[in-house]
């Protein structure tokens, strides 16, 4: 069975988790985070997590652009496809109010494993007095039926925060803590845990420079 195990296929299914994710709350100032990565002032770290088999993540970087800017860009949800890795379809279902979005989307996994997809809402939250922007995203499995040959992520939650830095800059930050579904093992997951939250913020940097 480990001969399926490749990078590419766990960097897939994670680009799905990152597309629309984000954690109840503020941005986190525990202690207990692993450095995994820190390459072209991208820091991504992982820790264990108590009521889970799989490790949980943050990502941090900053951007020449405004929050306002990175909002705009991860609201523009169908376009997904065209800056994160192997995002098949991505569309808006339902929006309520100006800030609640009902959002799905699906990413292509090679065989042996089945594409995932995932309905979440997200809940924008801006921050007047300082300008920050945070997205709130809470993970809907049953919103609307399964298809047939994709598997729906059952749970999951995370974090995007932007917070600006003065002179064009934004602090840009992310975590997620989830369960991509069906029957890859955990263990196997957590090896590749680092490569999809890296690859989404270079291709969000990629984006804003276009």
């Amino acid at each position: 069975m480990i001969a399926f195990v490749n990078k590419s296929v766990f960097s897939l299914m994670l680009s799905l988790l990152i597309a629309c994710s984000t954690l109840v709350g503020q941005e986190d100032t525990l202690t207990d985070w692993n450095l995994a990565k820190d390459k072209n002032g991208i820091q991504v770290y992982t820790r264990d997590t108590e009521n889970s088999k799989f490790k949980e993540y943050k990502s941090v970087t900053e951007m020449s652009a405004s929050p306002e800017r990175l909002l705009e860009i991860l609201l523009d949800v169908e376009d997904y496809t065209t800056w994160m890795s192997n995002v098949k379809v991505a569309e808006i279902l339902d929006q309520q109010g100006e800030d609640n979005y009902y959002i799905y989307s699906e990413v292509n996994v090679p065989w042996p494993f089945d594409n995932r997809d995932q309905i979440t809402l997200s809940e924008v939250i801006r921050e007047p007095s300082t300008g920050s922007i945070r997205i709130r995203i809470t993970i809907l499995p049953d919103y609307k039926p399964e298809k047939k040959g994709v598997v729906r992520v059952s749970s999951g939650n995370g974090l995007w925060a932007f917070t600006p830095l003065g002179n064009g800059k934004t602090r840009v930050y992310h975590r997620f803590a989830g369960d991509p579904g069906g029957s890859i093992p955990a263990w196997v997951v957590n090896i590749f845990l680092v490569d999809g939250p890296y690859k989404n913020m270079i291709g969000l940097r990629e984006k804003i420079a276009e």
